[in-house]
């Protein structure tokens, strides 16, 4: 889906600037019906650049919006891997406190063992004095 977008907005902007190469490309493609009033219409865009900016924006629109609306949907509807995401996250955070934990009791004992050393130390050197 995210590959068919950028094909598409790929296109898009090459239409944008570059209307006859488009135009040429598309002419090569077998189409069924032409219309008698193409060329009439093109005259007339030509001449009313008002026109064709409003036809340009107005596409511009529908497929801003249908690209949202569908966009929205599917993330409605394909929700899993934010769930996943989630899980990772929670996975990793509970792992990371288990290690804290593991590691303040190494550190308590580590204390206990030091703070028993200095005792006797401290009182080996009391007991020479």
């Amino acid at each position: 889906m995210l590959m068919m977008m950028r094909i598409m907005s790929v296109f898009f902007v090459i239409t944008i600037l570059f209307p006859n190469l488009v135009i040429a490309q598309t002419a090569n493609a077998k189409t069924t019906y032409i219309s008698p009033m193409r060329q009439q219409c093109m005259d007339e865009m030509k001449k009313d650049k008002l026109w064709l900016a409003n036809i340009k924006a107005r596409v511009q629109s529908d497929l801003s919006y249908e690209w949202q609306n569908n966009n929205v949907i599917e993330a409605a509807k394909n929700n899993r891997h934010v769930i996943g995401s989630y899980g990772v996250i929670w996975v990793l955070v509970v792992i990371f406190v288990l290690f804290l934990f593991r590691r303040h009791i190494r550190m308590m004992s580590e204390l206990k063992k030091l703070k028993i050393q200095f005792d006797t130390i401290e009182k080996k050197l009391a007991d020479t004095t």
